[in-house]
């Protein structure tokens, strides 16, 4: 009888561990165990795509000929968008977002903010196909709260606005995670270069450096904003405030190892 019971028991966690398949034309690439729910999250992308279109759409490689034989199809049918969702202990799909890039990748660690039993995660989009300097990675972070996504935004102290928090990582922008004034988690640092948004000092210099700092205050996050004219765009503060959590902006190979993605993924 223990032994016809275990056996049942089994059957049980193999059937509530099979999620429900992929939506038509679309691969899962990434899955990942989430905290706070008995859920995972996974990372959709087109099904149509190889580890090396991925990697040459980023910036990394050389396509092969039948790569670019492969590739051709997208002309005919445009290349769909990443997507995310979270899927239940039964594999029910229980949320869902579709994004407006081709290509995603979820940090499987959530950040260390310094919120208690909230875990937090970071997920990459790529914009690296953008012009100049607004091309590089975008970043949405997300809680799990009722099996819904519950995305990280802000509201500005001076307009009284809220916004969803993406910060991107370009030629323009960066951010990082720096302590929390009680030192007891994180802040998000944002950093946005205007090269001719100010009048010009007396060496000529136009730039200005706007510093947003988005910190976790009452049960939300709020922003308070910051612009130094002829700041030359320094970018991030180099004394020492940068954080380890910070997501880095490394080759698209390395931000894809195959030990990461599904047994299918080619």
């Amino acid at each position: 009888m223990k032994a016809y019971r275990f056996g049942l028991v089994l059957f049980a966690m193999a059937f509530a561990a099979a999620p429900e398949a992929a939506a038509d034309g679309y691969q899962v690439v990434q899955t990942v165990r989430l905290g706070g729910c008995l859920c995972t999250a996974e990372v959709l992308e087109d099904a149509r795509l190889t580890k090396t279109m991925r990697n040459v759409l980023a910036g990394v490689g050389v396509m092969s000929a039948k790569d670019e034989a492969l590739f051709g199809q997208f002309g005919k049918a445009p290349m769909k968008n990443a997507a995310i969702r979270i899927v239940g202990p039964k594999g029910k799909v229980m949320d869902h977002r579709t994004f407006d890039v081709p290509l995603a990748d979820l940090r499987e660690q959530p950040l260390a903010l310094g919120i208690p039993k909230t875990p937090i995660y970071s997920l990459e989009v790529d914009h690296s196909r953008r012009d100049a300097s607004f091309a590089g990675p975008a970043y949405h972070f997300f809680s799990v709260r009722g099996g819904k996504f519950d995305w990280v935004g802000f509201t500005d102290q001076g307009a009284n606005k809220r916004s969803e928090l993406v910060p991107t990582v370009s030629a323009a922008n960066q951010f990082s995670l720096v302590p929390r004034a009680d030192r007891k988690g994180k802040d998000f640092l944002l950093i946005r270069c205007d090269p001719q948004q100010s009048p010009p000092g007396p060496d000529g210099d136009k730039s200005a450096t706007t510093y947003t700092r988005v910190h976790y205050e009452g049960g939300e996050w709020r922003a308070t904003q910051d612009t130094k004219p002829g700041d030359r765009c320094r970018g991030a503060p180099s004394n020492g405030t940068q954080s380890n959590d910070t997501p880095a902006v490394t080759p698209y190979a390395a931000r894809y190892p195959d030990a990461r993605r599904s047994p299918g993924y080619r």
